[in-house]
């Protein structure tokens, strides 16, 4: 932002004060040259904050208490939450600014969700640490900045947009890609790497040490469940990966942090990710009035689901299904747009839950609270009542096109469909539309009933908001 106001301005200047006989022959010059310069005064910039701020990291870092992750409350699926404007990525990231180098480099080949990404990296990059004391990491930061990281950062960027990556999935990238660059899995190193590289992305991460080993620190823009965490300067920092903490010491982190990088992870996903398809089928036989089901999902995509933090119901909902999923279902079921049709369809999807889809709690199922997106819930066949309502929804608006909604009690989730005609039964108003109760979990239901002890009780409706129909 300060650099895009600086060049604007001066470039303003520039006009006010150009030839008065043919402006328009030096405008591109003009704007040219001062782009550069601006882009060397931000360069000249963000070098001194780099300098200041890993010098900063040589004064004895704090102790600071481990907060055991939470498990998610029924007050936390009631309330409404403030979801941030998704962040869009770009070439003038923080990340880019600095311009690369004539260096021979080193080919990195990334195994990712069935592709094999290929990376360049600085050689300079590949480094070991002989402790994790506060100047060695000082020291290895401020080395990391005479490395070229443009051509790696930058490859990173676009492999965001051709995957069609959100926060969740850069991170990911920048983690597998780190542990590729050093050969190694796991270790201090890795840590070291990506914290550096998701720095110079924007994001807002730390560096946490317990005993011998680094930890990654993560802000997210929502909350996050059964994962340790501390507080500094009440914001929430989460401990990255399957990293095994010891809840009775304490974590040793830094108060400050780099003043250009301010981004949390945000968990939306506003477009499924697009990986190399790795078909997976599962098939149903007909009877008691369905047809034989086949269905398909990509491997790929649910292997990245499962990677996800625990969050909120409305990131799994919001998220919808992939094509591959959705058109599986409407080879099956056909689509309809006809009011008697489309109820047919909404019972006889009922009916399939109920015949092919085991319900199964959670804590039986994963020994605590696991929400699932669409593809991960065929794939197990077996599932609790908010992951049936979120699939249910999304077969139904593949089907048919209705708006549809997640019906939430306060201990219960159903789906609600706005039908092109009302019909008998429960029903809840949300913006002047009205949406019938359809409940998956409900065995033997059909569109508008309700189970009896939720009766009237719904506390909470999630409308869905930028769902595309294939």
């Amino acid at each position: 932002m300060y650099r895009k106001l600086l060049i604007a301005i001066c470039f303003l200047q520039s006009l006010c004060l150009s030839a008065q006989t043919d402006p328009f022959d030096s405008l591109d010059k003009e704007f040219e040259r001062y782009s550069r310069e601006t882009d060397r005064q931000f360069e000249d910039y963000s070098e001194e904050m780099d300098r200041i701020f890993f010098e900063y990291l040589r004064e004895n870092w704090e102790a600071f208490s481990i907060n055991k992750g939470l498990e998610e409350t029924a007050d936390d699926r009631i309330r409404e939450p403030l979801m941030p404007v998704l962040y869009t990525p770009s070439a003038s990231a923080y990340a880019s600014v600095l311009q690369s180098k004539k260096i021979t480099y080193n080919a990195i080949f990334l195994p990712f969700f069935g592709s094999t990404l290929r990376f360049y990296a600085d050689p300079v990059v590949h480094f070991s640490l002989q402790n994790i004391a506060e100047n060695t990491v000082a020291d290895q930061c401020l080395k990391f900045l005479e490395a070229d990281f443009y051509q790696l950062l930058s490859e990173v960027l676009e492999t965001r947009k051709t995957l069609v990556l959100n926060d969740w999935g850069e991170l990911l990238l920048v983690e597998k890609l780190a542990g590729e660059i050093l050969n190694m899995r796991s270790g201090n190193e890795k840590i070291l790497l990506t914290y550096f590289m998701m720095l110079r992305l924007g994001y807002d991460v730390r560096l946490g040490r317990q005993e011998k080993k680094l930890l990654l620190l993560v802000s997210y823009t929502t909350s996050v469940f059964r994962q340790d965490y501390i507080e500094i300067d009440g914001k929430s920092y989460y401990v990255h990966g399957n990293k095994q903490v010891d809840a009775r010491q304490k974590i040793y982190s830094y108060r400050r942090n780099h003043l250009l990088t301010k981004r949390a992870v945000d968990l939306q996903i506003k477009s499924i990710p697009v990986f190399v398809e790795n078909r997976v089928e599962t098939k149903y036989p007909s009877g008691e009035g369905l047809p034989a089901i086949e269905l398909s999902w990509n491997k790929n995509l649910t292997d990245f689901y499962n990677t996800y933090p625990h969050t909120l119901l409305d990131i799994y909902f919001q998220a919808g299904m992939s094509d591959l999923l959705q058109q599986s279902f409407q080879h099956s079921f056909g689509k309809a747009v006809d009011h008697s049709k489309q109820l047919d369809i909404i019972n006889n999807v009922l009916s399939f839950f109920y015949r092919h889809l085991l319900w199964v709690d959670d804590q039986t199922q994963f020994g605590g609270e696991q929400k699932l997106f669409p593809e991960q819930s065929v794939s197990i066949q077996a599932n609790d009542c908010e992951d049936r309502a979120i699939l249910f929804a999304h077969i139904i608006r593949s089907l048919t096109g209705l708006d549809v909604a997640l019906a939430v009690y306060p201990h219960h989730v159903a789906t609600g469909i706005c039908l092109q005609r009302n019909i008998a039964g429960a029903c809840v108003e949300r913006k002047g539309r009205t949406y019938t109760i359809c409940d998956p979990s409900f065995h033997g239901s059909s569109a508008g009933q309700e189970m009896p002890s939720n009766r009237g009780k719904v506390t909470r409706i999630i409308c869905i908001e930028n769902q595309k129909i294939k």
